[in-house]
């Protein structure tokens, strides 16, 4: 009798303990979708990815869904992932009413590349060279045209672009004798230097040092309307950067391979790598004025950008700085994780 008495006491406890459960599910709220969108894939975007692979944008109550165009519903949270420089600009979209709630990169992932390796490469030999490049005013273009004036030199007063090839026919023209220098984003830099047929000679990024890169931008009635969801947002961004900085790359492979299904494992592996190593990636996602400005002055400078630019109506830094106030220390590591589509 003792026994049943035993056994149907916990059975009770069970059960007890699963409708409490139940109730606890039942009063969870829903996630709310968060639309991410981008142009393409890129590894400066690599934070983002990390913090949904590491599951930090559920922890936030957001599902985020990672889409390429604008079919977004109007009243949804949404973030669009961009170079500043492009931003700046305001030739991207829906961005050009946007403004930056995060930063990715601290710097441009962009290298010069050489059919030799030239272990002792200097920018003054690029006077009187013919270098391949995106087209003009394409954030790449851009960035490399910045990190010259760093040295003195201009495009089409130094250096002849050739801008109107497409990137595929790049390596080969190269090879051809065509130009002497090629200008490569990420991944195709990597690509082109793991399989061996061509050299990274200088990092443009380092060259330029803190020159910030990709940012995350909010449209501004999404900002008005969806200020929680953005803001949470921002805190499981910066926990990603927490986590990268204090743990390495290695959880970075997996959640950056996901988005290049086609590149082989080692060279997402030498990309991230070579990123890391770079520091590329932004530590914290706050745009400050100072940086800003240096961007936009340079741009300026350059004659790229012809109105004013102010931070107060292009960033909105509130977001970022409640994310360092409210997490002070970095995240657990993480354990095995599931390798997931976006």
């Amino acid at each position: 009798m003792r026994r049943r008495i035993v056994a149907f006491g916990g059975i009770a406890v069970l059960a007890a303990l699963l409708a409490a459960g139940a109730v606890r599910l039942a009063f969870r709220p829903q996630p709310v979708p968060l639309y991410i969108s981008a142009d393409a894939p890129r590894p400066e975007f690599l934070p983002v990815y990390l913090a949904d692979h590491l599951g930090y944008f559920r922890d936030e109550n957001l599902a985020p869904r990672f889409v390429s165009g604008p079919d977004v519903p109007p009243d949804a949270a949404r973030v669009i992932l961009l170079d500043l420089a492009s931003f700046l600009f305001r030739t991207v979209g829906e961005a050009r009413e946007g403004v930056v709630i995060g930063l990715l990169s601290a710097r441009p992932a962009l290298y010069l590349l050489s059919t030799a390796p030239q272990p002792a490469f200097g920018y003054a030999q690029l006077k009187g060279a013919t270098v391949l490049t995106d087209e003009l005013l394409t954030a790449s273009e851009t960035h490399f045209a910045c990190a010259l004036k760093v040295h003195g030199l201009y495009l089409f007063r130094d250096i002849t672009p050739i801008t109107n090839l497409p990137p595929e026919l790049h390596a080969g023209a190269l090879e051809a004798g065509i130009a002497g220098y090629l200008v490569a984003a990420e991944p195709r830099a990597t690509l082109l230097a793991v399989r061996g047929r061509l050299h990274i000679v200088a990092s443009v990024g380092n060259t330029l040092g803190d020159f910030p890169g990709a940012v995350a931008v909010a449209p501004r009635q999404c900002l008005a309307g969806q200020r929680e969801s953005l803001a949470a947002f921002t805190r499981a961004l910066y926990r990603a950067q927490l986590y990268l900085r204090h743990y390495g790359p290695a959880d970075a492979v997996p959640a950056l391979a996901r988005f290049f299904p086609d590149l082989d494992p080692e060279l997402v592996l030498a990309l991230v790598a070579r990123l890391y190593n770079d520091g590329i990636w932004a530590p914290a996602p706050v745009l400050t004025e100072e940086a800003l400005n240096r961007v936009a002055g340079d741009l300026a400078g350059l004659r790229r950008l012809q109105h004013r630019v102010s931070c107060a109506e292009l960033v909105d830094p509130t977001l970022a700085l409640d994310a360092l106030e409210r997490i002070r220390k970095p995240p657990k590591k993480a354990g095995k994780q599931k390798m997931t589509r976006p």
